[in-house]
């Protein structure tokens, strides 16, 4: 399922990084909210819809000891002369 792979590929993500590593994921929108959901390991069903717009940006601070923190979701001023920047870390 879909969700399964949304597990195996955040499980391959965190057995994979090394501490302090930042990693970029690219996704497309449909299958995103099953990375989300499995990044922050939560249950949510198959028929909710999360926001995503092309090109935005949402950061997930993962940590192997620590509850995920979403810190970012779906930004997208960076694609606007707006002057918006992605919050540093």
């Amino acid at each position: 399922s879909l969700a399964e792979r949304g597990k195996r590929c955040i499980r391959f993500f965190s057995e994979t990084a090394k501490e302090g590593e930042h990693l970029m994921v690219v996704s497309h929108g449909s299958f995103f909210g099953y990375l989300i959901r499995a990044a922050l390991g939560i249950e949510l069903p198959e028929t909710f819809c999360w926001q995503v717009d092309n090109c935005c940006v949402t950061r997930v601070i993962y940590r192997k000891d620590a509850i995920p923190k979403l810190s970012v979701a779906n930004f997208v001023g960076h694609l606007y002369d707006t002057g918006d920047e992605i919050p540093k870390l």
